[in-house]
C-alpha cells in the first residue's frame, strides 16, 4: 500500500467516525472529479445523445437495461438500479477502502445522471458491497 493510499483511508475512517455535511460533499466532489477526468461524462453525453428519442419514463428504463445491462426499476422515489457489481468499481479500491468510499460514488454517479437528464438530480447509495451488501445499488431521483 503507498503512502497515498495510507493517507486517504485514514482519511476515510476519519470521515466515517465523524460523518459531516461538509465532509459528505467533498466526497460528493471528488466522485465527480472521477466522472469527468476518466471521461465518463462523455460517455454518458452519448447514450444520452442515442436515447433522445424516448418519450417516457417506460421508454427511458428499457432503453437503459438495453444499453447499461443494469436492474433497473422505476418507483414513486425515483429510478433504482442495481448495479450487479462482484466487487467495488472504484478505481482505487481494493487499496482504498471503506463505507465512506461509497459517498464519492454518491458524486460520481449524481454528475453521471444530471448530465445525462440534463438537469440536477439527487442520489442515494441504497446498498453497496463496502456496506455489506450483496451489490451496489443507487437510487436517482430526477
Amino acid at each position: 500500500m503507498t503512502e497515498q493510499s495510507k493517507w486517504i483511508n485514514q482519511l476515510l475512517a476519519g470521515i466515517q467516525a465523524e460523518p459531516t455535511a461538509e465532509s459528505f460533499r467533498l466526497l460528493e466532489l471528488c466522485g465527480e472529479g472521477c466522472a469527468r477526468s476518466r471521461e465518463h461524462i462523455e460517455g454518458i453525453l452519448r447514450l444520452r445523445e442515442q436515447a433522445k428519442d424516448c418519450e417516457t419514463a417506460q421508454y427511458y428504463i428499457r432503453f437503459l437495461k438495453e444499453h447499461m445491462g443494469a436492474a433497473i426499476e422505476e418507483r414513486p422515489d425515483g429510478l433504482v438500479m442495481a448495479l450487479g457489481k462482484s466487487a467495488c468499481g472504484c478505481p482505487m479500491a481494493p487499496e482504498v477502502a471503506g463505507p465512506a468510499l461509497c459517498d464519492c460514488t454518491c458524486g460520481h454517479e449524481k454528475a453521471m445522471w444530471s448530465a445525462f437528464f440534463g438537469k440536477t438530480v439527487d442520489v442515494e447509495v441504497v446498498e453497496s458491497l463496502l456496506r455489506g451488501g450483496k451489490d451496489c445499488v443507487i437510487r436517482v431521483r430526477v
